[in-house]
């Protein structure tokens, strides 16, 4: 049943999506008359159905699917068996379709009678695209020619909340690309790029960039507390993806602010707008072709790869021709040092990042395909390039408070003062041992700190504050302690493996750690082993429960960390190799100051409470 009803929606929304595009590829030059939204909710609900029956296979156990036989196990939690439904390519690939239709559905309907044909035109087109793509070559209703009593299971360490709610997070941003992409075509085509619709594009620019740091941040968030290495970011390829496409958007989110005082970035606007989408597609492209070795990797098909890569040229040649066909010179003007040209200097800051995260990511590939090298570009390549651009980024933001739109940019003396105070919070580092990469994270991030606290103080007692303040600065604030929670926690960060017997006690300053023993059991579709230990700090007694599963399905050994949070650090014990009853090996992390980054992420996402002014 769930293959009939499965590829009967997607089988029809192709041709009810097709008809569409054909009408209004017939008529958008004629007096426009067709009820687009009636469409938009037609195709809609026929994916959402689709959706929805791949869901309903995976509650019920389905095997009679390929899909659900490959991702699934009859034991399996209820959420974790929902959540499975898109923790594999083909499902992945149905509810990306499916948020392009609800955003298709959601947005632009207000959009004018000159607009909303071709803009409806390249929605629509792009949804037919992938549902293409889906229906060829990545069925997710294809059936199983083995019959069976079991699934293989999701890999175990995928059943986690953070990141069973992660990707239908960060496809919802990568989706809202492709909305600047057909938009801005539109507005070139139709002679309408101007300042009051670039405008209209700026709230989308805010909800994708919410969305993305949100997705991006729960992935962290999910590898901090799952994975047992004590870490939030690996410079893994795909993490660097997203990265990317998190870069291009907030590229386009100053380029939007600085368009709308002045037109002289409109074409940087227009280019970043463009190659978000086409990025996005690039890197389905790379992380579903087998291209790339990555532990997100969902797919090693060069046949879905070659669809991918068709589809990628496809829309970057449409791009390219409408820019060529329609995009007017700009008249450059002065560059003056004030609120506009820090802006501009920090656009070109993130063009330069987006540029090395690039490199780094797409060499190795390169090296490997065309080369026949294998090359790696880690966390030593990424640390010793990026410093640089973010210490100058940083410097750059500390200027912005009580500097101009107009005129040039005067320091008063307070500016002055803090700027010199970061200067001797850097030496004095430096001359106690710290790593200079660390020294200059350290100070620039607390002359932001300042700079924007100072800020915030100065016109809350002048009675000044108004939401556009308050938005730019706390999200300001957000990045200064995003980056300095990295340096601190660099700086003071421990790590040690070490084999303990039971009744044993491991020391580390005011930390106490004994272990006392451990327990087996079953639970739901796993085996365990939980190791218990006895933490003390300051005298203040807690316990810590770290296991070793095994899942029946897969065969899959896991380590179920455990963390003991504290107001600003965190205690974080896993354990490795169990020897015997009484004896282990365990890695312990005091991580300090890390609850700082969330702090900072969750800054950098509420800056969007204060609306702008109009």
């Amino acid at each position: 049943m769930h293959y009939i009803l499965g590829n009967l929606f997607i089988s029809t929304s192709l041709v009810v999506n097709a008809a569409f595009i054909l009408r209004l590829y017939l008529s958008y030059k004629k007096d426009f008359k067709i009820a687009v939204f009636n469409y938009k909710a037609a195709v809609f609900t026929l994916i959402l159905l689709s959706f929805l029956t791949l869901v309903s296979a995976y509650i019920n156990s389905d095997f009679e699917i390929l899909n659900v036989y490959l991702n699934s196990y009859s034991e399996k939690p209820l959420f974790y068996k929902i959540s499975g439904s898109w923790g594999n390519h083909e499902g992945s690939l149905l509810l990306f379709i499916l948020l392009l239709s609800l955003c298709n559905l959601m947005f632009f309907n207000n959009a004018g009678s000159k607009l909303k044909p071709l803009l409806s035109l390249y929605n629509f087109l792009i949804i037919e695209v992938f549902l293409l793509f889906l229906y060829l070559s990545s069925n997710p209703f294809e059936l199983n020619n083995l019959i069976v009593n079991n699934g293989l299971g999701l890999n175990p360490v995928l059943q986690d909340f953070a990141l069973a709610i992660h990707p239908p997070i960060l496809y919802f941003g990568y989706v809202m690309t492709a909305l600047f992409y057909s938009y801005i075509l539109t507005l070139l085509q139709t002679g309408e790029f101007n300042k009051a619709n670039i405008k209209k594009i700026e709230s989308l620019v805010n909800l994708c960039f919410i969305i993305l740091t949100l997705g991006i941040g729960l992935g962290s968030w999910w590898a901090y507390r799952e994975l047992g290495w004590g870490g939030y970011w690996f410079w893994d390829p795909v993490e660097n993806l997203a990265l990317l496409v998190w870069l291009f958007v907030t590229t386009l989110l100053h380029l939007v602010i600085v368009n709308k005082h002045n037109s002289k970035l409109q074409n940087w606007l227009i280019f970043f707008g463009l190659t978000g989408f086409l990025f996005v597609i690039l890197s389905f492209f790379m992380v579903r072709s087998g291209i790339l070795t990555s532990v997100h990797s969902f797919s090693a098909d060069p046949h879905r790869g070659v669809f991918l890569l068709l589809i990628f040229i496809a829309f970057t040649v449409l791009a390219a021709c409408v820019v060529i066909h329609k995009i007017k010179p700009v008249k450059a003007s002065k560059f003056i040092l004030n609120r506009l040209g820090l802006i501009e200097l920090n656009n070109f800051l993130f063009a330069a990042l987006i540029i090395v995260v690039g490199f780094g990511t797409i060499y190795p590939i390169f090296a490997t395909v065309f080369l026949k090298q294998n090359v790696f570009i880690g966390a030593p390549f990424f640390n010793k390039t990026i410093l640089p651009i973010i210490l100058l980024m940083l410097f750059f933001m500390s200027l912005l408070p009580r500097s101009n739109w107009v005129g040039k940019l005067r320091l008063v003396k307070s500016q002055a003062y803090i700027i010199i105070l970061a200067l001797i919070i850097a030496v004095a580092l430096y001359f106690v041992g710290v790593d200079i990469i660390n020294v200059g994270l350290v100070a620039f991030s607390l002359l932001l700190i300042i700079a924007t606290i100072k800020e915030f103080y100065f016109f809350y007692k002048h009675k000044k504050l108004k939401p556009n303040f308050l938005r730019v600065h706390v999200g300001h604030l957000g990045f200064a302690v995003f980056i300095l929670a990295i340096a601190l926690n660099n700086i003071s960060r421990f790590e040690t493996e070490r084999v303990m017997r039971v009744g044993e006690v491991f020391l580390h300053k005011n930390i106490s750690l004994e272990f006392l023993g451990m327990d087996e059991g079953e639970m739901g579709n796993y085996y365990y082993v939980r190791n218990n230990f006895k933490l003390t700090i300051d005298g203040k007694e807690g316990k810590l429960y770290p296991e070793k599963r095994y899942y029946k399905a897969s065969k899959i050994t896991t380590k179920e960390t455990q963390i003991k949070r504290l107001f600003f650090h965190d205690i974080y014990l896993v354990v490795g190799e169990i020897y015997n009853q009484d004896r282990l090996k365990i890695r312990f992390i005091y991580n300090p100051y890390i609850n700082l980054l969330w702090l900072g992420s969750l800054l950098l996402i509420l800056q969007f409470v204060f609306r702008r002014e109009k």
